[in-house]
């Protein structure tokens, strides 16, 4: 083989190794996040969302015959170092909105560790704001995103 063709194929190959390291790295996981919420004890939705990691995604529910009824709940999902047992865990951020007269008011948020597969419950009580406001109850599952999961996101 002649000394060009080996150093064609040489810088070939590099570059088919970086090109796929580049995209490995830019590569982010998603996770499938299910949601149970319900209002005063009722349940009111079983929502699920994909959300990229280090994105924002978003639930929402708002009536406008109903103006002090809506909920919307905002969800970051950061991966973290796996654990020593090596079970994968995320840093969730989770805020969330009531309205009260169509307002979107900010009830109260948590940044959580938690681990895939296993539930995370949270309540959130009408703030000051909200004199109507209903006590919602928020049950979060976080697992990984199926690639079926992806398609329809």
């Amino acid at each position: 083989m002649k000394l060009d063709n080996i150093k064609w194929l040489v810088a070939l190959a590099l570059l088919v190794a970086t090109t796929g390291l580049q995209a490995a790295e830019n590569t982010k996981p998603n996770y499938r996040i299910d949601l149970t919420i319900a209002r005063d004890g009722s349940l009111v939705a079983r929502p699920e969302m994909v959300v990229e990691a280090g994105t924002q995604a978003e639930v929402r529910n708002e009536d406008p015959l109903k103006p002090d009824a809506g909920f919307k709940i905002l969800v970051t999902a950061s991966p973290l170092d796996s654990t020593g047992s090596g079970k994968e865990q995320i840093k969730l951020d989770v805020a969330f909105f009531g309205q009260q007269d169509g307002k979107w008011i900010e009830r109260d948020k948590h940044s959580v560790t938690a681990m895939l597969g296993r539930m995370l419950s949270f309540g959130f009580p009408p703030s000051k704001a909200e004199p109507n406001g209903k006590k919602f109850e928020l049950t979060i599952l976080p697992n990984r995103a199926s690639d079926d999961a992806l398609k329809s996101k």
